[in-house]
């Protein structure tokens, strides 16, 4: 729904579940206190806290990519393998394309890992890799075969780098995050805002895939 109070308790229970998925990884490569003491440094980390306060998407970014990770490991450390973590990693990994495509590198080192790790038959490898990129696949192709039909040409995943570099680099500016002159304090018109001004600015109309 539209709660407010609803979307910061999601991003709490997702903080507290990081916490937990790293206490889990430190006990599962056999230590337990690095584990706690890294699960303890995330619960004290103060912008963890502070973002999962808000009505952003950084708190599941977060938890999604820890768990990416868990499964990775969990597939790794498991006697025999089961595929089945390789497809909750990509699905965690694509979850989090969604959220903030900057993940792709990331992403295409954990599928290099996936093959070095699945064994020395090529077959094997290729067969490891390609579950966890299928699954990755179909989680984010539906939005991407979305936003084409809606937006009636090729958009891709959004990571908003030119609003992010404007509101670094303007000329109030002060490194502390602040709205723009143009900007009317709502998340949700932001993006309208932003293509209305690049529009007025640049003398033409800008579309989605700008």
């Amino acid at each position: 729904g539209r709660s407010v109070p609803a979307a910061a308790w999601l991003n709490f229970t997702a903080g507290a579940l990081t916490a937990a998925l790293l206490v889990w990884m430190g006990r599962r490569l056999g230590h337990v206190w690095a584990g706690r003491l890294a699960g303890l440094a995330f619960a004290l980390y103060g912008p963890a806290p502070f973002y999962e306060g808000q009505v952003l998407s950084l708190a599941l970014i977060a938890f999604v990519n820890t768990a990416a990770l868990a499964c990775l490991l969990a597939w790794d450390g498991g006697t025999p393998r089961n595929p089945r973590w390789l497809v909750g990693a990509g699905v965690a990994f694509g979850v989090s394309m969604l959220l903030r495509p900057n993940v792709a590198p990331a992403i295409v080192a954990a599928l290099a890992w996936v093959a070095w790790r699945a064994g020395t038959r090529t077959d094997e490898a290729l067969r490891a890799a390609l579950r966890m990129g299928l699954a990755v696949a179909y989680v984010i192709l539906p939005v991407l075969v979305r936003n084409a039909v809606v937006a009636r040409e090729f958009t891709g995943l959004s990571t908003n780098p030119g609003i992010a570099f404007y509101i670094g680099h303007w000329r109030g500016a002060d490194g502390i995050f602040g709205p723009v002159p143009f900007e009317q304090g709502s998340l949700q018109r932001q993006e309208e805002e932003y293509r209305r001004e690049d529009s007025k600015r640049s003398r033409r109309l800008m579309t989605s895939s700008d």
